[in-house]
């Protein structure tokens, strides 16, 4: 019986600093899953902006694909390496015509540029960046979009040629 007291003096329970210690370490597994959280948040935010900017950037691209497919003409009366914005024309009952006007488009956070470049191919009929021979039925279209995220300018680039194919 002796040995039975002795055993029950023993078994006490947990003291305050097994206690604290347990609390310390809960604490810091919560902190680093609360982190954990907070990044995946962030990155599926930037992932969002990134498909969002792409997105409008290939509509961009679209849209002048098809001014081109309704005028060629209306491509080459516009100046090259100048900013353009999109503008809808709205008709009764008839699909949505598009428009290129001087400027930038802010759609919501993103701001909308689409640029066009001449085109010169050299004897191979190969387009190069420079010298060769400009050719008056290619155009290089260009559409940038650019948003503010976590106090960082981004940027997506998105570029095309495109031809007076309507001619051949």
């Amino acid at each position: 019986m002796f040995h039975f007291k002795q055993l029950k003096q023993h078994q006490s329970g947990f003291s305050i600093i097994e206690i604290i210690i347990i609390l310390l370490i809960l604490s810091i597994g919560f902190l680093t899953m609360l982190q954990f959280y907070r990044l995946a948040i962030s990155q599926n935010t930037k992932q969002q902006n990134e498909d969002q900017a792409i997105y409008l950037a290939s509509a961009g691209l679209e849209a002048v694909r098809q001014i081109r497919d309704r005028d060629w003409n209306i491509l080459t009366g516009l100046a090259n390496n100048t900013s353009y914005q999109l503008r809808q024309i709205r008709q009764t009952d008839a699909p949505i015509i598009w428009q290129l006007v001087p400027g930038n488009e802010t759609i919501g956070q993103f701001q909308r540029q689409i640029t066009l470049g001449a085109v010169n191919r050299d004897s191979n009929a190969n387009i190069i960046t420079s010298g060769g021979t400009f050719d008056d039925e290619t155009r290089q279209i260009n559409t940038t979009i650019i948003w503010q995220e976590a106090n960082q300018t981004r940027q997506i680039n998105l570029s095309t040629y495109l031809t007076a194919w309507t001619k051949y």
